[in-house]
């Protein structure tokens, strides 16, 4: 199992919140997305840097097939993992799932 990230205060939950604001989206060239299926399709399409989970899907039988794609994976607490979902969801309008 991997550290699990807890804290609003991590260099990481940072920059996914900040990326609520399109500037940023724009001037780093990143973006989140969530949902398997989304998920793969980015890894499909070469676009992934890292990959971000909640605790929750760490645990779930489902992460197997994540941890062979070669990609740096964060584990953030649920509660995290929520609060940023709900951030991105408010700030673009859009949820992936």
């Amino acid at each position: 199992m991997a550290e699990v990230i807890t804290s609003k205060n991590n260099d990481t939950v940072k920059f996914v919140s900040s990326l609520a604001d399109k500037n940023s989206r724009e001037h780093t060239g990143c973006f989140f997305i969530e949902g398997k299926r989304a998920v793969f399709e980015a890894v499909e399409a070469k676009i992934v840097k890292q990959i971000i989970v909640s605790q929750e899907f760490e645990k779930s039988k489902d992460f197997l097939s994540v941890k062979t794609l070669n990609f740096p994976v964060t584990v953030f607490s649920d509660g995290l993992f929520k609060y940023i979902s709900e951030i991105l969801m408010i700030s673009t309008g859009v949820r992936i799932q």
